[in-house]
């Protein structure tokens, strides 16, 4: 039964979301009319779409996101407005927050669309991850309460270890078990630099970014003006998420080793990527350049 659970997931069913009553700032990039009808169209569009198999299963979930970051991007250069940041406005009974996307992926908008897909695909990874504990286990129920009644990643992480590690069939598929948790580890580091970051374009045009929590971890007074900058660019980025991807390939695979071993069925193992080939990181400069 674990086996179908992945295959049959259908998102038909899932209805569309519709627009809140929000007042109209028709002097705002973010007019609610707007992207609430862009957001809209391609909820239709998606839950007329089925999720065929794990191997692609990252990116179906994110077209939401580039259609969205599309319409920021379009809506910033139709605007003369400030590209970047946050401003809020206040008047009547209610208060808005009128959002841009950061001006650097204005000028880096393949950059941007990467590293959205990363963040949001580590969430898929959980789940392959959660179903992998729940073939380990062979209650896919306990796997689920477990992991996700549990908040934090890193948390969420170590306590699947712990729940499915020892379940693991000996041997070929528990040495791939453990390589894969500790890129999974590495996985969740990238997400983590990307989602708590300050970005920022060096020279006028190299990618930066600095990482508040590194920033937060010291004992100095904290002054982000003079904080490590991490250099980065396209062919970086698309080595992580090909990272990313072939990690999501190996849980699928220990998945069903996993569920094969509880019916004797070793002899057909799926292939696994031995070694998963550690992606490029960001370059640390100190210079503001």
């Amino acid at each position: 039964m674990l086996s179908e659970v992945r295959r049959s997931f259908i998102i038909d069913d899932l209805p569309t979301p519709q627009s809140p009553e929000m007042p109209t700032d028709r002097g705002s990039p973010f007019a609610p009319t707007i992207l609430s009808a862009a957001i809209s169209a391609t909820c239709e569009k998606l839950t007329k779409s089925r999720i065929v198999s794990l191997s692609d299963h990252i990116y179906t979930r994110t077209s939401m996101f580039a259609s969205c970051s599309d319409l920021i991007y379009k809506r910033q250069a139709d605007t003369a407005l400030n590209p970047g940041g946050f401003s809020v406005q206040t008047g009547g009974p209610f208060m808005s927050l009128r959002l841009n996307m950061p001006g650097a992926f204005a000028q880096f908008p393949e950059e941007g669309a990467i590293i959205g897909r990363l963040i949001v695909g580590y969430g898929q990874l959980e789940w392959d991850l959660c179903l992998l504990v729940g073939a380990a286990l062979n209650d896919w129920d306990t796997a689920v309460k477990a992991m996700f009644r549990s908040r934090g990643e890193s948390q969420r992480l170590s306590l699947a270890d712990a729940l499915a590690r020892q379940r693991i069939p000996a041997g070929k598929v528990r040495s791939v078990y453990e390589a894969t948790i500790s890129d999974l580890r590495l996985c969740l580091k990238l997400r983590n630099q990307y989602a708590h970051t300050q970005w920022s374009v060096v020279a006028g045009r190299i990618l930066a970014f600095i990482n508040i929590e590194d920033v937060a971890g010291t004992n100095d007074s904290v002054n982000v003006g003079h904080a490590p900058l991490n250099l980065i660019n396209l062919g970086m980025l698309q080595d992580q998420e090909r990272f990313f991807a072939e990690v999501s390939h190996n849980l699928e695979a220990l998945n069903w080793a996993t569920q094969a071993s509880h019916n004797q069925r070793l002899s057909d193992l799926p292939e696994f990527i031995v070694p998963v080939r550690r992606p490029e990181q960001a370059q640390v400069s100190r210079s503001r350049g």
